[in-house]
């Protein structure tokens, strides 16, 4: 019984040589392993504004908000603005102020306006600081295509892998076959509006015709960068 055991152990202790060995003698898989790039920088064509009306009505003056946003919406609809890009986003009424001082109430509304430049922009601001309307400000912005543009990158990141993988191999007198991995990192990154307050008044005047100091700086938007890159691992052959 144990002549038979020992036997066994021997038989499965060859056949684990043998296997082991047989692994050590394959030769390595020939590939190359190689990374494109792909980048673009692209301007943000949604830019969302925040604006607000108050009303303040007093024993001697009343204005509403509903004329303040009457005269809010033929300003921006004569800038072109479709009434769609147009929506409130907040109304509020100071009731606790009303009941300590009966001679006064505020009410306002805030609103939020969806434009395609920073040009536009400046006209926005310029439009309400004619018509008395100060509250506005840029709450953030964003590119629209940005899936499509990440897939184009894509592929361009995929093409610069194989061309460069093509050279080297080339180099050396080989080609290269099937891809056997790939792999994708990517990047999106927002760089800050440049937006400040005295840009606002100095697009606002810009379109009033009135005189801006030389030293204001002007809102701008910095460009968005996108960028992609694949790994890709080849067979060579």
């Amino acid at each position: 019984m144990k002549k038979t055991i020992l036997l066994a152990a021997l038989a499965v202790f060859s056949v684990a040589t043998l296997s082991a060995q047989q692994l050590q003698l394959q030769p390595a898989p020939k590939i190359v392993q190689v990374t494109g790039n792909a980048e673009e920088n692209v301007t943000p064509d949604e830019i969302f504004i925040r604006v607000t009306i108050r009303e303040n009505n007093t024993k001697n003056t009343k204005l509403s908000v509903e004329a303040q946003q009457a005269d809010m919406i033929k300003a921006l609809t004569a800038l072109g603005i479709d009434t769609k890009n147009i929506t409130v986003s907040d109304m509020a009424s100071n009731l606790k102020e009303y009941a300590l001082r009966k001679d006064a109430i505020k009410t306002s509304k805030t609103y939020q306006l969806k434009v395609g430049s920073a040009e536009m922009v400046g006209k926005v601001f310029g439009a309400l600081e004619k018509i008395g309307i100060s509250d506005a400000g840029v709450n953030s912005y964003r590119y629209s295509k940005i899936d499509a543009k990440r897939d184009e990158l894509r592929t361009k990141a995929a093409q610069d892998a194989r061309k460069t993988a093509n050279l080297l191999a080339t180099a050396i007198g080989q080609k290269i076959g099937k891809a056997t991995e790939i792999r994708e990192y990517g990047n999106v990154g927002f760089d800050e509006v440049t937006y400040q307050p005295m840009a606002r008044l100095a697009l606002a005047k810009s379109y009033s015709n009135e005189a801006v100091d030389a030293e204001t700086p002007a809102l701008g938007f910095k460009e968005m960068k996108l960028k992609v890159s694949i790994n890709i691992t080849f067979e060579l052959e």
